[in-house]
């Protein structure tokens, strides 16, 4: 279930990043002239319909359209310089809390995770899903090492401790099983058995 929401977190930080990069990217083709345009209508309509009165209105729509108009040029005209900077902040916010949650479940690969945490900060790259893929690969390297924890040490093994592994212990059973393996391979001699 852990992986489950952590992949989820990702793929929202994803979709979120490439949304809005292809938003800032077509604003950006859209020209000036465009945007000031929309901005206008945009401004003027929402002025309009907070407005009480007809002509408070109509002077409403006209100013909030004339500035509405200048701030959708403005935004289209530098498109991609902010859709940067919204991105670099998605980066460090929510890739951040991404990144310290899977520190915090002893998840935090380095190689993986930097280079990810880095390379979704570059304007073109982070329409990849860099994030679901680190989160996975994260999720999949620690599920290898338990895997391999339990695996490599679960058989017998003679004259080898369970202790080799960090934070584990051996249990009662298994010391006296040490000990009795200790017991009779001394009494074996050359393949022969002692009593």
């Amino acid at each position: 279930m852990k992986g489950f929401l952590l992949i989820l977190f990702a793929l929202f930080i994803d979709g979120l990043q490439a949304m809005l990069m292809l938003v800032f990217t077509v604003m950006q083709f859209v020209t000036p002239i465009g945007g000031g345009i929309a901005g206008a209508l945009a401004a003027g309509q929402y002025c309009w319909s907070i407005s009480s009165g007809i002509f408070s209105g109509a002077y409403s729509w006209a100013s909030c359209a004339l500035t509405g108009g200048v701030v959708g040029a403005g935004v289209s005209a530098f498109a991609i310089p902010i859709g940067v900077a919204v991105d670099v902040a998605i980066t460090i916010t929510f890739g951040g809390v991404l990144v310290m949650v899977l520190a915090w479940m002893g998840m935090f690969y380095p190689g993986t995770v930097l280079g990810v945490f880095f390379g979704e900060s570059i304007p073109i790259i982070n329409i990849l899903p860099g994030w679901t893929l680190m989160t996975w690969r994260c999720l999949h390297k620690k599920n290898q090492e338990e895997k391999d924890k339990r695996k490599g040490f679960s058989g017998a093994m003679p004259g080898v401790s369970l202790n080799a592994v960090p934070g584990r212990e051996d249990t009662a059973f298994e010391k006296a099983q040490w000990a009795t393996r200790r017991i009779n391979d001394s009494r074996q001699v050359d393949g022969i058995r002692h009593a």
